[in-house]
């Protein structure tokens, strides 16, 4: 079963990848993430909007390597291999407008932070632990809204510290 999870921003700018490599391996996560069929490194450049990422993950940097061999091929079998064998993990990540405020659902502690919400990362996976490091990572980073509609929660992410504002810019 698939799972979506929700970062709504009033900052309508979003994170760089930097941020986003940065701030998953703080948490022990390597992570390789593509567009389409091809990789995009680390950079200061920061996430587009409308766009959709595969964000594959693991402990083991060894195991990306493997999947950045495969990019751009039909290989659902080794890939598949790598799920189960050597602790794959994978999520969409798509960053875009928030078009209709109303619909974040927060409580009314919350409403006036969710009706001046611009920007949302949508996070989309099968609950595994890098979907939900990724969110909570995305919530830490932009102290926006932690949207889990499953649960039907809306909670404030985690306030940023100044070693945190310092290292990913924001």
């Amino acid at each position: 079963m698939s799972t979506d999870l929700f970062v709504y921003v009033s900052d309508g700018t979003p994170i760089t990848h930097t941020a986003l490599h940065g701030a998953l391996r703080q948490a022990r996560w390597h992570l390789l993430v593509v567009q389409g069929a091809k990789e995009v490194p680390p950079s200061d450049a920061p996430l587009r909007r409308g766009a959709i990422y595969d964000v594959y993950g693991a402990a083991d940097p060894g195991v990306l390597a493997k999947v950045r061999a495969t990019l751009g091929k039909p290989s659902e079998k080794s890939l598949e291999r790598l799920y189960k064998s050597a602790g794959l993990n994978s999520v969409y990540l798509k960053v875009d407008e928030v078009e209709d405020p109303s619909e974040i659902g927060a409580d009314d502690d919350l409403a006036e932070e969710a009706e001046a919400a611009k920007l949302s990362y949508y996070v989309n996976g099968h609950a595994g632990k890098l979907q939900y490091a990724l969110w909570k990572a995305l919530g830490a980073l932009t102290g926006g809204l932690m949207g889990d509609p499953q649960e039907g929660t809306v909670t404030r992410g985690a306030k940023k510290t100044a070693k945190a504002r310092k290292r990913t810019g924001r």
